[in-house]
């Protein structure tokens, strides 16, 4: 069960997708004025332009538990369940930041989702209050099955020359399905995030070019409902 939207004013809805809750069906981040799937590491090759040029290199090795091992002999510590790792947005003179996705409590109705953190951050993911982005997939009305948010999640470089993650949505709001865009890009190393609506919403097919280019990569979607 995934919890999206609050269907009572549109641009609002939109605004607190990136804090609401879901939960999935099926086996299927940091800040800004808008506002995690199975165990097992799922080994993706990163697009070059999110290969880290530094001596250091972040490469996931394996995971212990809510642990992340890394190449340069750093564990990253979390507080999550369900953990999984994606990938990095490099973030120049820093860390880079993670993207994971899990849920913070073990056998609960906390949703799945995603999130951007770094490692330089002194507190464990998980552990203090962190922006849940959305799982990608379809989210269903859990009493009526009808399709309430249709999530797709890219990260690499997203649109043509910037680098960081995006998510294409199309939300319910009032009845009917909104289509808006959620934009995370790293500025003087910190997450800024941006709700893109009507004009300023990008092209997909941009960022599906640099997917096939092997510039990005799209994070499959799955099926899950709502919490009641």
């Amino acid at each position: 069960m995934k919890t999206i939207i609050n269907n009572t004013v549109a641009i609002t809805c939109i605004t607190l997708l990136f804090s609401c809750e879901q939960k999935p069906k099926a086996t299927e981040g940091i800040a800004d004025e808008t506002p995690a799937i199975p165990s097992e590491i799922v080994t993706r090759s990163a697009p070059d332009n999110l290969v880290p040029t530094q001596e250091e290199s972040w490469e996931i090795e394996s995971q212990e538990g809510q642990n992340l091992v890394f190449s340069n002999g750093e564990t990253v510590q979390t507080e999550l369940y369900e953990l999984e790792y994606f990938g990095k947005i490099e973030a120049k003179g820093k860390a880079p930041f993670l993207i994971v996705a899990g849920r913070g409590c073990d056998e609960c109705d906390e949703n799945i989702a995603i999130y951007l953190h770094s490692p330089d951050s002194k507190t464990k993911l998980g552990e203090t209050v962190a922006i849940r982005y959305p799982y990608p997939g379809k989210e269903l009305d859990y009493e009526d099955g009808s399709l309430l948010n249709d999530v797709r999640f890219f990260f690499g470089e997203v649109l043509p020359g910037i680098n960081g993650a995006i998510w294409y949505q199309k939300t319910k709001v009032d009845g009917r399905l909104m289509d808006n865009a959620y934009l995370v890009t790293v500025e003087k190393g910190e997450i800024k995030g941006s709700t893109l609506l009507k004009k300023d919403m990008p092209d997909i097919n941009k960022t599906l070019e640099l997917v096939s280019e092997e510039k990005a990569l799209e994070v499959p979607g799955v099926e899950y409902y709502s919490e009641p």
